[in-house]
């Protein structure tokens, strides 16, 4: 019974990492958007895990005939922000 009990831990604890890397894409995603917000509508294109606790956000942010790209690097907190404008066709 105890063997079972340690196998039974073991794979739960192994599954705990995995957990804390969606967590913290959901977290990015989530931060990267409110900030992002103030500038329009926000369009998230896509994310990339560095490591476990670091993400970066693409998107784009548009408001009427505004619209701007973002780059959003994310640990626990975000930790850089970069906008840079699309210019109309």
């Amino acid at each position: 019974m105890a063997a079972v009990n340690v196998a039974g831990h073991t794979a739960n604890a192994a599954l705990r990492p995995a957990d804390n890397v969606q967590a913290s894409g959901n977290a990015a995603i989530e931060a990267c958007t409110a900030q992002a917000a103030g500038y329009g509508a926000v369009h998230i294109i896509n994310t990339e895990r560095h490591s476990p606790g670091r993400v970066t956000v693409w998107g784009t942010a548009a408001a009427g005939e505004s619209r701007k790209s973002f780059r959003c690097v994310y640990g626990s907190i975000i930790m850089s922000f970069d906008v840079r404008d699309i210019p109309a066709n």
